[in-house]
């Protein structure tokens, strides 16, 4: 088949590329008569044609260019992937043993090429049953492998089920958090609200006690004001009354003396005139007398006005021993002490005069 013959269309591909293609598919011709190196080269170059195709046009180049349908390009290409880097070891082997090896695993490649070394010849049916315990051991462990998957997946899903679970619970455990705290907090705002009014409410009750109080004390003060004023009124009075009798007794004392004297002085009648004589005998005697002489009578006269007035004085005092000075008398007391000390300092100026004749 030669590229004149060719039944693909190569018009729709990019001039280059559609070049480098007719190359490739001149050397797989070449080569298919070829041994297991042209083998892997012609799988290489279908790879790299796959590659450079775009999706679905593979199969018609490969049907046009060579008559070459899907199984034999695949048994091309899987031999260039899995063989390509042991050309050296399997250049003597058929292309029914190239494509055989292909879709063996890699222990059992190493294993055929470990006795064609060693001059074994190729045994197709030991191959097959090697790759068929092969593949079911990669199939009983890919069994495994899944099994293990599935169990872990089942574990991961518990595990994450208890993640979910607990996440839920965390969730629920704070939401109930936030709900006793929010509770607690009224809880707590409502009796702070209620010790706050109760504490108010003992607040004005005490302002109104205080108050009351206040009000009971001012009328008690006013009370005892006013009963403290009568009764120092009353007491005022009594002491007035009293002092009144004891004026009045005294007054009666003193009349019953001048009675007694005005009795005695008729008695003193006779007396009387014989002083009177006795008098007119010694007239000539106090013409002799000087002015100081005068002076004495006159001040003997006011020395008994003294006597009399201090005498009244002191009985009038008698009455004031046990009383208590009232704040209106007390000025007019310290005025009468003020008096008796100047009296007394004048008496007594008096009485050291050098001048002053001396009476025996």
């Amino acid at each position: 088949m030669s590229q004149d013959m060719t039944l693909f269309d190569y018009t729709g591909l990019p001039s280059e590329a559609a070049t480098e293609i007719r190359a490739a598919a001149e050397r797989i011709r070449v080569r298919m008569k070829r041994t297991a190196e042209d083998i892997i080269e012609i799988g290489r170059d279908l790879i790299a044609v796959k590659a450079k195709l775009a999706h679905g046009q593979f199969l018609p180049w490969i049907e046009a260019e060579f008559g070459m349908g899907d199984d034999t390009a695949r048994n091309f290409m899987n031999v260039a992937k899995k063989l390509g880097d042991q050309i050296p070891k399997l250049s003597g082997f058929a292309p029914s043993a190239l494509y055989l090896l292909a879709s063996a695993p890699a222990e059992v490649v190493t294993a055929v090429e470990t006795r064609a070394q060693s001059g074994e010849p190729f045994d197709v049916a030991k191959i097959k049953a090697e790759i068929a315990a092969a593949k079911a051991a990669e199939a009983a462990a890919n069994d495994g492998l899944e099994a293990f998957k599935v169990e872990a997946a089942k574990k991961q899903a518990a595990a994450s089920r208890r993640e979910t679970n607990l996440l839920e619970r965390a969730v629920a455990a704070e939401k109930a958090a936030a709900t006793i705290a929010a509770e607690t907090s009224l809880k707590v705002q409502s009796a702070l609200a209620e010790r706050i009014a109760k504490a108010e409410a003992e607040a004005r009750a005490a302002r109104e006690q205080a108050a009351e109080t206040t009000r009971t004390l001012a009328t008690a003060v006013a009370k005892a004001t006013a009963d403290a004023e009568q009764a120092a009124r009353d007491n005022a009075e009594a002491m007035a009354a009293a002092a009144l009798a004891k004026t009045r007794s005294e007054a009666e004392k003193w009349e019953a003396k001048a009675a007694e004297a005005l009795r005695k002085n008729e008695g003193y009648s006779a007396a009387l005139a014989d002083l009177q004589a006795k008098v007119k005998e010694h007239r000539e005697l106090v013409d002799r007398i000087g002015n100081d002489e005068y002076e004495a009578m006159a001040e003997i006269k006011i020395a008994d006005s003294i006597i009399m007035e201090m005498n009244v004085s002191m009985v009038a005092m008698v009455d004031l021993e046990d009383a208590i000075p009232q704040p209106n008398a007390i000025h007019k007391l310290e005025v009468a002490r003020q008096m008796c000390a100047q009296m007394a300092e004048a008496l007594g100026s008096f009485l050291d005069r050098p001048s002053r004749p001396r009476w025996p």
